[in-house]
């Protein structure tokens, strides 16, 4: 084929290549800017969903627990105060008196995530003096408070199992035996302890003591997540509870 000819096909075939210019350099830069937005807010969207949704099973698990620690700890008072009711006991009325107050704190304060400490120190303090009515003089209880309490927070209810599983294993109208609560409060942290005598505490059961501490371990998981520190041990046939709540 003549040289002329092959150069005339040349020029007579189509060029499909575009120029990459700055109006198509933008146009991609917005679609990828769009794009990769767009992605961001449904993943936010499903993160947000997500801890909704944990939010609400923290919040039921909570209030399952509460419920279980209240009619729990209700039921126990009542029974002590039908025992003084059966005997005629002129420590009945005052009794009455202590569990009223009890129940006013448990209905109108475990409404709310946390409780001034101090309310929750007259809590125990009523329920100790409650327990006390049925207990001989076989049985020493000390009650200590120190530090600045004023002002602390606390959840409410998250001790009372502990003083009622000593009084429920440490107490014994055969024996002598002696309870040891102290709270102790600093800048920096709650400290609560909690000493009984193994009267009716069998070596080894300390997962079997109740709903009551299983709630409470449950619940400091919860509510001081890596912020509290319990530890339970036997020494010298006594059972000890040690809680820091950090601040």
């Amino acid at each position: 084929m003549p040289e002329r000819i092959k150069l005339r096909m040349q020029r007579r075939r189509p060029s499909y290549f575009y120029p990459f210019t700055a109006s198509t350099a933008v146009f991609f830069l917005v679609f990828t800017v769009s794009t990769c937005s767009r992605v961001i807010q449904e993943w936010l969207g499903i993160e947000r969903k997500k801890q909704e949704i944990e939010n609400e099973k923290l919040a039921t698990e909570l209030s399952f627990l509460k419920t279980q620690i209240n009619p729990h700890f209700l039921f126990n008072t009542l029974n002590n105060i039908y025992s003084l009711a059966l005997v005629r006991s002129e420590a009945t009325a005052d009794a009455v008196l202590k569990l009223s107050s009890i129940m006013r704190y448990v209905l109108s304060e475990t409404k709310h995530d946390t409780v001034p400490l101090d309310k929750d120190i007259q809590f125990i303090k009523h329920y100790i003096e409650l327990q006390k009515v049925r207990l001989t003089d076989k049985v020493t209880i000390e009650f200590v408070v120190e530090g600045q309490t004023e002002g602390k927070q606390i959840a409410p209810l998250l001790l009372i199992p502990f003083v009622e599983n000593a009084f429920k294993y440490g107490v014994s109208t055969k024996e002598t035996s002696k309870l040891l609560f102290k709270i102790k409060a600093s800048p920096d942290n709650i400290l609560f302890t909690s000493q009984n005598d193994m009267i009716s505490y069998d070596k080894g059961t300390e997962n079997n003591t109740g709903i009551g501490l299983k709630n409470t371990r449950r619940r400091l998981e919860l509510l001081y997540p890596g912020t509290h520190e319990l530890t339970v041990s036997e020494e010298n046939k006594q059972f000890i509870v040690k809680l820091i709540l950090l601040k």
